[in-house]
């Protein structure tokens, strides 16, 4: 029988089998792959390949979800912008169908006593309380006459008739 022999810390184990041919075999030595860092690496590689996919489906949906929220967001404030745009253009409607009234009026016909229009004046500011002045002028642009808001007691009641109008017409009241 051959004697074992040593060769880089590897042992190699001659046998001679029945027919006598003989059969070399490398055993391990105990660095190369029975440490619990090698025994534990196909586990981990295991666990990785299995969370993998959970993670890019996680982090896609995700991503996705973002997305789909930031569009709500963007149509709620689109939708509310066209409400207060809509809003908005039924006041402005209403304040001009107030002025073409107010210049069918007989007072205006003719040469305007200043005094009738200051007093014409006075009665519309105190219906519309978001006016701040009246003014009357010619065609050409020429400013014959102008009401301004008369008193402080008048802006106070016309800034709570405001804080009513802004509650009045909050975005999404109807």
């Amino acid at each position: 029988m051959a004697r074992p022999t040593v060769a880089n810390k590897s042992f190699i184990i001659i046998r001679r089998s029945p027919a006598g041919r003989s059969h070399g075999r490398q055993a391990k030595s105990p660095e190369s792959g029975n440490s619990p860092i090698n025994r534990r690496r196909p586990l981990l590689l295991l666990v990785l390949a299995a969370l993998l996919p959970l993670v890019v489906l996680s982090a896609a949906l995700g991503i996705a979800s973002l997305r789909h929220q930031q569009q709500a967001i963007e149509d709620e404030a689109l939708d509310h912008v066209q409400r207060i745009s809509m809003l908005l253009e039924r006041e402005l409607s209403a304040q001009i169908d107030i002025l073409r009234t107010l210049t069918n009026s007989a007072l205006l016909d003719g040469p305007v006593d200043e005094a009738a229009f200051a007093e014409l004046a006075r009665r519309v500011r105190r219906d519309q309380s978001l006016w701040t002045a009246l003014v009357l002028s010619d065609p050409e642009g020429t400013v014959s006459s102008t009401c301004r808001s008369p008193s402080p007691a008048s802006q106070r009641e016309g800034s709570s008739t405001r804080s009513a109008t802004r509650e009045r017409w909050k975005p999404g009241s109807r």
